[in-house]
């Protein structure tokens, strides 16, 4: 405590100073020695955090304090006199919570909470991430979730996807649907299938081409079935129907094989009075001991146009091809088969086949 010797009349008075810091917020005084006359102790100011203020409101930015009235901005804030109020989220006025210096206010310094502001918050409300202050200058506040990270996962709806809802700039936004035909939705990763192993991979009515999905031109479900014993160039032409209003473009064709293996083809072909005519567009594949869709995309998709007859044609290889008799019930189609190569072909008969014709 600071004391000043002041003369009055001839009188000495000893008067204490206020001290910026103290408890004692009361400006000093002194008392007169003779007539009863009074006078208040005067001093210049002391700056900084240990200085002593004339009177009340008296004290600096950055002296310690107490309580609003010490200083003369009226904010004492973090235990000294603050330039403003200094009240928002994060922000401080001590050089121990701003790192910058006492007195004037400023953000809380990045990571840290000194004034336990920034609990974490569920990701879902893209809030505060629990890592403290963001330091930031021009907008200071508690750090929370970068933009990007994920605050409603995705998920699968059949062949939908539900993209999952990111949050940007503090807030989550809203989950957009994804329609993977011709793929399905990949549940393991709430997103479509980009490529296909096996028609499991593809939307409901799509089938499998390694390695794309496509749908399915005709309503042939995979109970039809092709069981025939080839030997020989023997090709056979399976006859189909664009739809009556709607043609389509062909991309590719599978058939139900195995058992034997070597190179064979698919093609589509014209029609022509009831036969196969002319070759649009053939592929080859490789057919394979296993049983199961073999079949081939098309170099080029091949237009069908409304209420059109085509042929689907194969070439097959020769050996047995599977009894598929247990794969349920069965749908015929007409079918010519020709010994020279497609030179000629013989007249229609009903013969059951395992067939998928895929679209673009």
């Amino acid at each position: 405590m600071n004391f000043l010797r002041v003369t009055l009349g001839g009188a000495v008075v000893a008067g204490a100073l206020i001290a910026c810091g103290s408890s004692n917020n009361s400006r000093g005084s002194s008392s007169a020695g003779s007539g009863g006359s009074t006078a208040a102790a005067t001093t210049s100011s002391g700056k900084g955090g240990g200085g002593s203020c004339e009177a009340a409101q008296d004290c600096p930015d950055g002296a310690k304090c107490n309580s609003n009235g010490t200083c003369k901005s009226s904010n004492c804030v973090d235990g000294v006199c603050c330039n403003t109020v200094c009240n928002a989220t994060c922000v401080a006025c001590s050089a121990a919570k701003n790192g910058a210096k006492d007195g004037v206010c400023g953000p809380v310094t990045k990571g840290t909470d000194p004034d336990a502001e920034c609990a974490k918050t569920d990701v879902k409300t893209c809030g505060a991430n629990g890592m403290g202050c963001n330091g930031d200058a021009l907008s200071p506040g508690c750090a929370r979730y970068d933009d990007g990270t994920a605050c409603i996962p995705g998920t699968c709806m059949g062949d939908v996807a539900l993209v999952a809802a990111t949050c940007k700039a503090g807030a989550c936004g809203g989950q957009t649907q994804q329609k993977c035909a011709p793929f399905t939705c990949e549940a393991a990763a709430s997103a479509c299938f980009a490529a296909c192993k096996s028609d499991a991979e593809c939307s409901t009515g799509a089938g499998c081409l390694v390695p794309k999905c496509y749908p399915q031109c005709e309503l042939l479900n995979a109970d039809d079935k092709f069981t025939p014993g080839a030997t020989g160039k023997l090709m056979f032409a399976m006859r189909l129907a664009s739809p009556l209003k709607v043609g389509y473009t062909v991309s590719g064709a599978a058939l139900f094989l195995g058992k034997v293996s070597g190179k064979t083809t698919l093609g589509v072909w014209s029609d022509l009075n009831g036969k196969p005519d002319k070759k649009l567009v053939e592929a080859s594949f490789a057919e394979d001991v296993v049983v199961g869709w073999q079949g081939a995309t098309f170099p080029k998709p091949v237009t069908i146009p409304a209420n059109t007859a085509y042929y689907v044609v194969w070439t097959a290889i020769g050996g047995e091809q599977p009894p598929l008799a247990a794969q349920g019930s069965m749908v015929t189609l007409p079918m010519s088969t020709s010994m020279d190569g497609g030179l000629t072909w013989g007249a229609p008969g009903s013969t059951p086949v395992k067939l998928k014709v895929y679209c673009n």
